[in-house]
């Protein structure tokens, strides 16, 4: 939380930036970049209660950051809460980026930010990352962005991650969004089978596809504009509950197309699964003919073939 007071310290430091380059399939060069260094000043306690706390953090940003919130008002009559990602829509309102570099982001009011979201690990590499830019603005003068057909380079990146992913992945299909993929997945597992339900866990997120979007921080299926006849196909179980887990599978084994979980929980409070609970659902659903489907669209960069490999 920033306090109002405070203005960013900046400093000459260099920013350290981990060197992968002698991975010999990383052909990225990471270099230290030249990026200011915020050096927070300390901040009052937090009152007693949380209601008394919660008020006094949102005053805070209030004053810190009047530009966010007169620009996310006016861009709630253009989009609904202002943004186009649920998560995003946040109280009392986001703070809006304007720019963003190595491991800062400047907001519309001008106050420079360490990001540790880092698009919930999209940005592994930091923002503006200048090797990245280079080949990004080679391909889009190239003509090579929605051609709408296929092109030699779509190849590559499928060949590269196979190679990366190891035996896990054979192929692969690109989507727009996680959500898409999922819902693919899902399908897949469905035809393969020829069993219809869904096996997840409660507080996980697998995107906004119908069936999976009751789980997220969830306990029960439950989601506003989900239909009974699509919850019937879900199940829930607790993760990392190896017996209950179990379980479940043994009961509603004869149904199961997929069981579907990610490696960690990312929307749960990052919660890793216990190796002892993996090796139990690769044996149950490889007992049962159940696929197990691994969401790794945050944990993909845990590793470099993804958790999945690691």
């Amino acid at each position: 939380v920033i306090n109002p007071a405070w203005k960013p310290k900046l400093s000459t430091e260099t920013w350290p930036v981990h060197n992968y380059s002698g991975h010999p399939k990383n052909g990225l060069e990471h270099k230290a970049l030249n990026m200011p260094v915020i050096e927070p000043s300390p901040r009052p306690s937090l009152p007693a209660t949380f209601p008394e706390a919660k008020e006094m953090i949102y005053a805070e940003i209030k004053e810190a950051f009047p530009r966010s919130k007169e620009l996310h008002e006016s861009f709630c009559d253009a989009m609904p809460g202002g943004t186009t990602k649920t998560l995003a829509d946040v109280d009392p309102f986001p703070v809006l980026a304007k720019s963003a570099k190595g491991i800062n982001v400047i907001t519309e009011d001008d106050v420079h930010l360490i990001d540790f979201l880092s698009a919930y690990g999209g940005h592994v590499h930091g923002h503006s990352h200048p090797s990245i830019n280079s080949v990004t603005k080679e391909t889009i003068e190239n003509g090579d962005v929605l051609l709408g057909m296929v092109a030699a380079n779509q190849n590559a990146l499928a060949r590269e991650i196979v190679s990366r992913m190891g035996p896990g992945v054979e192929q692969v299909r690109f989507t727009n969004s996680g959500t898409e993929a999922i819902m693919f997945a899902a399908r897949v597992a469905r035809h393969h089978t020829k069993k219809n339900k869904l096996l997840m866990f409660k507080g996980g997120y697998h995107g906004t596809y119908d069936p999976v979007c009751t789980t997220a921080s969830r306990a029960t299926l439950s989601a506003a504009g989900i239909t009974p006849s699509t919850t019937k196909d879900v199940v829930l179980t607790e993760y990392n509950d190896t017996d209950k887990t179990r379980a479940a599978i043994s009961e509603h084994g004869d149904d199961l197309a997929a069981v579907l979980l990610e490696p960690f929980l990312g929307a749960a409070g990052v919660i890793a699964a216990s190796d002892e609970f993996l090796a139990m659902l690769r044996e149950e659903c490889t007992k049962h003919n159940i696929l197990l489907i691994y969401d790794e669209i945050t944990s993909f960069r845990c590793a470099f073939g993804g958790m999945a490999a690691a």
